[in-house]
């Protein structure tokens, strides 16, 4: 099993840039794992997450970052996957 963390709890783990692309690395490096069955998201803090962050002081809407297809259709062959992932351009 892997367990992968939402760790912004002063912001109730609301979804800045940072922590969309360090959880498609995070998906990315458990599903290249064959010894990995499942990944359990969790987050630390009270509140799973506020969602997409629109306004906190880490919000970092003005830095870029390279929009990549991690996981798409064909990206794994382990049953259980649907197959059909995709990850969204953050527009914001």
């Amino acid at each position: 099993v892997a367990y992968v963390t939402l760790n912004r709890p002063e912001y109730r783990n609301a979804q800045n840039s940072v922590m969309t692309y360090s959880l498609d690395a995070a998906f990315r490096k458990a599903v290249d794992d064959a010894c990995v069955k499942a990944i359990v998201l969790r987050a630390n803090g009270k509140h799973f997450s506020a969602g997409h962050d629109i306004g906190t002081p880490e919000r970092d809407f003005d830095t870029y970052y390279d929009n990549v297809a991690a996981l798409h259709w064909d990206h794994t062959d382990k049953s259980g996957a649907d197959q059909r992932l995709a990850r969204e351009t953050e527009v914001y």
